[in-house]
């Protein structure tokens, strides 16, 4: 039975309020929803961490790439797959100084742990939210593995090329879209006679007679118009012109 001393206002009001609490949850429900339903379609590993620094969420791509199962996860330390770095203390002080702190603009990259001790790279995104239950921090972890061992291939391979390039006795050139040179090496110094504060930023054509600088200038077009990768290998000797204004015969080949 209704209570006789509410009046039939303050019943619609408090209809009114128990449908937005009802809404409210509703609500929150779809969020938690989507949340979840993102998480679990997520490659990288999304944990959810309280004050105390125990994880209270682990999706399957954490399982994946830690080892951990989500029932073992669940209530272990986040040390444990990270452990302590400097980068992610700084981050959470001042997450906590700002109370809330967007993902994408503090990322770092650390070391992770996983389930066998095996350590290896890993991008670290952490945000820091206050909630009705404390604070409450999120980590999207990438392991990057695979970037770092591309890295590592290609700064071998550019080693490799810069002792090539500096051993060779033929000279090396690279100019950019407007033909000026941008390096220059110890065999094009001994052959032309310029060092390379001397000739770099200068035009190719600086190397080459006036008299064939029509010719190359061709030549150069073709090239550049040609697909990438393409070489070009002139089919007779050319000339080229040394720093004291001497020609010489010269066997010539381009890419782009």
């Amino acid at each position: 039975m209704l209570d006789q001393d509410k009046t039939k206002e303050q019943l619609i009001s408090e209809l009114g309020e128990l449908r937005q609490q009802i809404r409210t949850e509703e609500l929150l429900k779809e969020s938690e929803n989507q949340f979840s339903n993102l998480s679990e379609s997520a490659t990288d590993a999304i944990v959810l961490v309280n004050n105390a620094g125990t994880i209270i969420f682990w999706n399957s791509s954490a399982s994946m790439i830690f080892g951990y199962e989500k029932d073992e996860a669940i209530g272990m330390p986040l040390i444990n797959i990270v452990g302590v770095h400097e980068a992610h203390v700084q981050a959470i002080e001042r997450f906590q100084l700002n109370n809330c702190s967007s993902l994408n603009k503090n990322v770092f990259e650390s070391k992770g742990i996983r389930k066998n001790g095996q350590l290896f790279p890993v991008e670290i995104a952490v945000s820091f939210c206050e909630t009705t239950e404390g604070g409450l921090y999120g980590a999207i972890i990438r392991d990057i593995s695979q970037r770092k061992n591309t890295e590592e291939l290609l700064r071998r391979s550019e080693q490799q090329y810069r002792s090539v390039v500096e051993t060779s006795s033929d000279a090396i050139i690279t100019v950019d879209n407007q033909n000026k040179i941008i390096s220059w090496n110890k065999g094009a110094e001994i052959i032309f006679g310029y060092t390379a504060a001397e000739i770099l930023n200068n035009s190719l054509f600086t190397l080459v007679p006036e008299r064939l600088h029509a010719a190359h200038s061709q030549k150069i077009m073709e090239l550049s118009s040609s697909k990438p990768n393409t070489v070009m290998i002139a089919q007779n000797p050319s000339w080229g012109k040394r720093k004291d204004g001497s020609e010489f015969f010269a066997e010539a080949s381009a890419a782009n």
